[in-house]
């Protein structure tokens, strides 16, 4: 009964089990957090963010909001894109879709070629800003 008496009551809110860092965003869209690079929307280049690195996952945000989530990466020296955060600038600069390193390796199905392809074929120029 002292024991229980002696007790602080339980926070109002859970405990977040995580690594908390800030960091800052690159030129390139891109966010530091120990070793490794995760992406975050363009609109956020070179602006102060929070990091919450959980075991599975980091979670990027700049002031209250939520602006990214990557499968954390437990590797050295690597990049994680996600490649939607850079189409509003690939829709700026058409011809970099294809060298677009944040592009490289996205896996879509056989239809968004096949799409492309119909896109270009019927509109020309137009059809890959379309596509895009």
């Amino acid at each position: 009964q002292r024991d229980l008496a002696e007790m602080r009551s339980l926070p109002a809110s859970p405990f977040d089990a995580c690594d908390q860092d800030t960091g800052r965003v690159s030129s390139q869209s891109l966010v530091r957090y120990k070793t490794n690079d995760y992406s975050v929307p363009v609109a956020f280049a070179h602006q102060d963010v929070w990091i919450r690195a959980y075991v599975h996952d980091v979670v990027i945000g700049c002031r209250g909001e939520m602006i990214a989530r990557h499968p954390r990466c437990w590797e050295r020296e690597e990049i994680v894109f996600n490649p939607v955060h850079y189409l509003p600038l690939l829709e700026q600069k058409l011809n970099a879709f294809d060298q677009a390193a944040p592009l490289q390796g996205w896996d879509l199905p056989e239809e968004f070629a096949t799409l492309r392809r119909l896109m270009e074929a019927r509109m020309n120029r137009h059809g890959r800003r379309e596509y895009v």
